[in-house]
């Protein structure tokens, strides 16, 4: 037999040290962020901890007490006998002002003997009137009214909103809360406001759609605090001059009534000085109207902050709302976020200066819908996003809010996934947001628990 001689010998360490850089290397990619670059060559996230990691980003980024929350929520779920994803009304329990003022509004416009107007602001969830469609189609039905709400001048999604048709020049003047540069500006409560230039005009069509179908009334919402105008409104085969005079309070002008007209074009003329237009409001008599304030790319924080001319008296006074729906979070949620504290203490100034504003308004709070992100080939729903909702959960507990959920309302965990792969789909690919059929399905199950909490609720409340 040969002897092994010393270099010969075997090196037993080497398969260790080898596992061990794997092993450190796979760790290090754990904490990638996704889509990192480096070199010109994307590095992908390997997550061997996740199993651990996932408790513990739960137990650190919520500075909620979940087991005081869920007996709050199954208190509130408790006494409720609905066969759907239910309105929670997180309120006081003997005290129905946050609920009787816009019930007995609505009872009013069913009775023909006044208007219920719904403010939804919201994010590119509603955008092109998606989900809100349906919703405001099925308060018609039920409550009465004719008309589309509150339409802005401009809007980036003009070409594929299905409840009203718009055309425009081209020289007005856009302006946005998300822009900073126009924090100077006295934004309309949407965020938005539009400058005209002289002849500048807006053209509205009425679709073939229920409650839609022709314009009955319309006014102008308009801020012009240094100098007057004149609008050329056309109303069918008739066309009216209106001069709007110079004054330093929110106005609301009105355009018509009793018209039974499919189009109208609005010319702006005789400009003194620089005017901001907020929008037109298209109405009837009597009835519900939910103006959809939906803006790409909000995250709701500006309503704390935006200019007080949108915020005030005046804005109440002119265009006051019964009901306040809140409706964000697709802008919030991150993937490689792990903690929302800081939209939680934001949003708390929102809601105070919406409730400081408007309070006799029932406040309604959205929870975030299902959303989902590729992990390992396989599209599962984003690891924070309940947690999210928790959060979402406790300013509605907080603020005694009305709480109902979009995630729930889908179906759950896994709902996006489902709703962008099923046939008819329900959802885009971009597994973020829902569709036109995804839209309508929302808009019924939110009206479904309306109709159910307003029929409860109105046994208790006494008449006004």
């Amino acid at each position: 037999m040969t002897a092994t001689t010393p270099e010969e010998s075997p090196k037993p360490f080497k398969p260790f040290w080898l596992a061990l850089f794997v092993f450190i290397l796979c760790l290090a990619l754990s904490f990638l962020p996704r889509n990192f670059h480096f070199l010109g060559v994307e590095w992908k996230q390997i997550n061997i901890i996740s199993d651990f990691q996932k408790d513990a980003i739960a137990k650190d980024s919520m500075p909620v007490n979940l087991d005081s929350l869920a007996e709050v929520i199954a208190k509130a779920s408790d006494t409720i006998q609905f066969d759907g994803t239910p309105l929670l009304n997180f309120g006081k329990g003997k005290d129905l002002k946050d609920i009787s003022h816009f019930v007995n509004a609505l009872h009013h416009s069913k009775k023909k003997k006044g208007k219920t107007r719904i403010a939804w602001f919201g994010d590119s969830m509603v955008e092109g009137d998606l989900f809100v469609e349906e919703w405001r189609k099925r308060m018609q039905d039920t409550f009465g009214g004719h008309g589309v709400g509150w339409v802005p001048i401009v809007s980036v999604v003009e070409n594929f909103r299905l409840t009203i048709r718009t055309q425009h020049s081209e020289d007005w003047q856009h302006h946005t809360i998300l822009n900073k540069e126009n924090s100077h500006l006295a934004l309309g409560v949407g965020g938005e406001a539009f400058i005209p230039a002289e002849g500048s005009w807006v053209k509205y069509t009425a679709v073939n759609r229920p409650h839609l179908d022709y314009f009955e009334e319309a006014y102008v919402l308009v801020y012009a605090p240094k100098g007057g105008f004149s609008l050329e409104v056309s109303v069918g085969d008739s066309i009216l001059n209106i001069p709007v005079e110079a004054k330093s309070t929110l106005q609301k002008v009105k355009l018509f009534s009793g018209a039974h007209c499919k189009q109208t074009k609005i010319v702006v003329q005789h400009l003194t000085a620089e005017t901001l237009i907020y929008g037109v409001s298209f109405e009837s008599q009597n009835g519900v109207f939910i103006d959809n304030m939906g803006l790409r790319g909000s995250t709701g924080l500006f309503l704390a902050n935006i200019n007080p001319i949108s915020l005030n008296t005046d804005w109440v006074t002119e265009h006051p709302y019964d009901l306040i729906v809140l409706e964000y979070g697709l802008n919030v949620m991150k993937k490689e976020a792990k903690n929302y504290t800081w939209f939680l203490k934001s949003f708390d100034k929102t809601i105070q200066r919406i409730q400081a504003v408007y309070p006799e308004a029932t406040i309604v709070l959205l929870g975030v819908g299902d959303r989902s992100e590729k992990v390992d080939g396989n599209y599962v729903t984003m690891p924070m996003l309940t947690q999210f909702i928790q959060y979402q959960q406790q300013m509605a507990v907080a603020h005694q809010l009305f709480f109902w959920s979009i995630y729930d309302a889908m179906g759950g965990d896994g709902s996006m996934q489902k709703w962008a792969f099923q046939k008819p789909s329900l959802a885009n690919k971009d597994f973020t947001h829902i569709n036109a059929r995804g839209g309508q399905v929302l808009g019924d199950k939110l009206f479904d628990a309306c109709l159910f909490e307003f029929n409860r609720q109105r046994k208790r409340i006494p008449n006004e």
